[in-house]
This record gives C-alpha cells, sequence and structure tokens, in this order.
C-alpha cells in the first residue's frame, strides 16, 4: 500500500494538533494538610510549640515532574492582657514560620506580631487594675515555588516533612511581684503541595518537530508529483 504525500502530511497534522493538545494539558496532582497550634491560653515551651505535616513523593509512574509549589492560608490570633497593682504593662511577640527539611531551610516566614496591654490606677496605696484582653488577628496566604534545579528531590516512593514553629515571647513591665501578664496564641490553617507533571505517554518535542518535518515534507512532494502530472 501506497501512500500519498497528501495522506503523509494530514497524518502529521493530525498528529502535531493532537501531540499540541497533550502538551498544553500539564496535569497537577496535590497534597492538603491541616494544622492546629495553640488555641487556649497557655505558656509556650522553650523554643515553641511545633506541628509536623508529612506529605508523599511524587509517583514517577504518573509521568515526569516539571514544577513543585507550596501554598500556605492560616488565620493567627495572638492575645495579652495584664492584672497589677497600680499599674503595668505587657507585650505578647509571636512568630510563625514554615521550613522544608533537609533540602531546604524555611520556605515561609519568620512573620512577626506584636501586641500591647497596659492598665492604671491612680493613688495610693495602688488598687488593682486589671486591661482588656488586646488582640491581634491576621490571614495570611503565601506560595514557595521550588527552584527548578531541586524539583527532582521531590520525585520518589517516600515521604518528606515540613515542620512549622510558632514561638511567643510575653514579656512584662512593672514592679516585680505585682504583675501578672498572660496571653495566648492561635495558628490554624492547611499547607499544600502542589506538583505540575507531564503525563506518561506524551509526545516529546523532538517528535513533534520531526512529525511536523515529515508533514511539510509530504507537502512538498504532492505539489511536485499535481505539477508533473499537469506538464
Amino acid at each position: 500500500m501506497t501512500i500519498s504525500g497528501k495522506a503523509v502530511a494530514a497524518l502529521a497534522l493530525v498528529a502535531l494538533l493532537t501531540t499540541g493538545v497533550e502538551r498544553a494539558q500539564a496535569a497537577i496532582v496535590s497534597e492538603t494538610e491541616s494544622f492546629l497550634i495553640g488555641g487556649t491560653p497557655q505558656s509556650l515551651q522553650p523554643g515553641g510549640d511545633t506541628a509536623l505535616l508529612n506529605f508523599n513523593q511524587f509517583n514517577s509512574v504518573l509521568g515526569t515532574l516539571t514544577a513543585v509549589d507550596f501554598v500556605l492560608d492560616s488565620f493567627t490570633v495572638t492575645v495579652v492582657s495584664v492584672f497589677a497593682l497600680g499599674s503595668g504593662s505587657a507585650t505578647n511577640t509571636s512568630s510563625f514560620e514554615v521550613q522544608v527539611n533537609p533540602t531546604f531551610g524555611t520556605i515561609f516566614g519568620p512573620h512577626v506580631d506584636s501586641v500591647n496591654a497596659s492598665c492604671s490606677t491612680i493613688g495610693f496605696p495602688p488598687t488593682a487594675c486589671s486591661s482588656f484582653p488586646s488582640i491581634s488577628a491576621q490571614f495570611f496566604s503565601d506560595s514557595f515555588t521550588v527552584p527548578a534545579g531541586d524539583v527532582d528531590d521531590f520525585v520518589g516512593s517516600g515521604s518528606f516533612d515540613a515542620t512549622l514553629l510558632f514561638q511567643i515571647s510575653l514579656v512584662a513591665t512593672c514592679p516585680p511581684g505585682l504583675c501578672s501578664p498572660s496571653g495566648n496564641i492561635l495558628w490554624d490553617g492547611t499547607l499544600t503541595v502542589h506538583y505540575t507533571f507531564e503525563p506518561a505517554g506524551a509526545v516529546t518535542e523532538p517528535t513533534t518537530l520531526m512529525l511536523l518535518g515529515a508533514g511539510l515534507g509530504g507537502l512538498a512532494l504532492a505539489r511536485r508529483r499535481k505539477g508533473l502530472s499537469e506538464r
């Protein structure tokens, strides 16, 4: 069976259109983990409180990994109040960050927020004063793209950890023994990893170019044959 130049061109163009669609449809798989740190009045441990999230690596059976992105969506609350004799003040400073180890250090943060509270009375002897809770609440959303040279580190059959660290520093300014500050924190949200990849079986660019060349060659051959037959 002989395939004409027009047929070769038609087949090549169909293949080119097909592969073009295939390449345009890059696929994404995602994994989301939720976390909650704090939420009740507490004294944090030295170094802060942490949450450990575990994510699966990208399964190479799906295709070729081309990009990795992390997205953090969270809500933070920092609270402070003070009870004192005469007068007193307190500051509650909080910070949070996300680390992906060992490949990276900190990918989000540290982000710092300070809250102040104070109370006072006039007269002698001093009488007790108490402040209303001072609160800072904010939404935080950010993304981090893994450098292209490190993308392959996320391919495999295992998993990796992301560490979330939330710290506070509660400091009171008033006579020792006459002041009692209190504070609490909340960090609530999700961390998502997105894997962008080319599905297994997709035609690569060199193959597409070869098909295009074959199609153009077929068109030229068909025109030449047509010209000879008309002479």
